[in-house]
């Protein structure tokens, strides 16, 4: 049987794109501030799990969207962008200032621009998985 023949609804490729796949990212975001050989191998197993959910969206066919779909996606896309730039702007911010406070400290390394990254596009897919699911609802 051919991947290809399997079909995946519009709501269920939005979840598997963006809300599963954001609390894979933000796992591994969490993983990255802790550092430990576990943290390195639940990383990996939440990035072979990003690779499957894309190589499954790549793959199967996916359900026509119509034009409240795009709509909602759309609408779910730019208040978590805005919501994303928000938290950005809160986190430099943030580092900013404990750099003021304890000077000798670098909050640039590794071992906080990484995790907060992934934890801010996990956060962000979060975002727009669920936007689009309340917006579809109503």
């Amino acid at each position: 049987m051919s991947l290809i023949k399997k079909e995946l609804s519009v709501k269920k490729s939005i979840t598997l794109s963006f809300t599963f796949n954001g609390i894979a990212w933000f796992i591994i975001g969490i993983c990255f501030a802790i550092d430990s050989n576990i943290t390195s191998v639940i990383s990996v197993i939440a990035l072979l799990y990003i690779m499957v959910n894309l190589f499954k969206l790549c793959t199967y066919k996916r359900g026509i969207r119509d034009e409240m779909s795009n709509f909602n996606i759309l609408k779910a896309q730019a208040k978590s962008y805005m919501i994303t730039a928000l938290l950005i702007a809160i986190a430099l911010l943030s580092l900013g200032f404990i750099a003021n406070i304890f000077p000798n400290t670098n909050p640039f390394q590794k071992d906080v621009i990484l995790p907060l990254h992934f934890s801010i596009l996990g956060i962000s897919f979060i975002i727009v998985g669920i936007l689009f699911k309340k917006y579809e609802e109503e």
